[in-house]
């Protein structure tokens, strides 16, 4: 009798076993694929941020660009004023530094959550004849929001400004008596 038992209390300690490692297999394999579900969910986060890392820099540049645009357009005298310029007394918004609060600055505002605020600051003014160069620096502040949170990035770009390569003025070596003086398409 005393054989049987020991016989039958071997095969329940070898059976233990066996479940044993079925568990520790069921938990290495739970463990792996957490793993591997939290490692894709942080790369799709990541790449999500990425993504509208590089939207933000690209609204940044745009606002560089649409200022060099209005640059080329308006020409810099307007800017005198900057980084103080007074929108409401007819001053550029351009030329509105952060000084003046949350609205300083020329702001877009484009569909999804996404904006881009520009601003021009003077550094030194273009006076010619006195002063040839003006440089100015300009900022550009893009914000984009999704379901994560806001994205913001900022671009800084100097510019330099120089007046065309001829003289100031109009003038003549000699002037001939035959007819009348005008001029016809002057650009500058």
């Amino acid at each position: 009798m005393m054989h049987q038992r020991l016989s039958v209390a071997r095969r329940h300690s070898q059976d233990g076993a066996a479940m044993l490692i079925v568990h520790a297999v069921i938990l290495i394999m739970t463990a792996l694929g957490s793993t591997a579900a939290l490692l894709a969910s942080q790369n799709l986060t990541g790449a999500t941020l990425d993504r509208q890392s590089a939207i933000a820099e690209n609204l940044s540049e745009a606002g560089i660009a649409q200022a060099v645009a209005w640059v080329r357009f308006n020409g810099v005298g307007s800017l005198s004023c900057s980084p103080s310029c007074v929108p409401g007394s007819g001053q550029p918004d351009w030329g509105q530094g952060p000084a003046a609060g949350a609205s300083y600055g020329h702001l877009v505002t484009l569909t999804g959550g996404r904006s881009y605020r520009v601003w021009i600051e003077k550094q030194q003014a273009l006076l010619p004849p006195a002063s040839k160069v003006g440089r100015y620096v300009i900022h550009s502040t893009a914000v984009t929001t999704s379901a994560t949170s806001p994205v913001t990035r900022t671009v800084s770009q100097d510019m330099r400004v120089t007046p065309f390569k001829f003289p100031i003025g109009v003038f003549a070596h000699t002037v001939a008596a035959g007819g009348n003086g005008g001029l016809h398409y002057e650009s500058m």
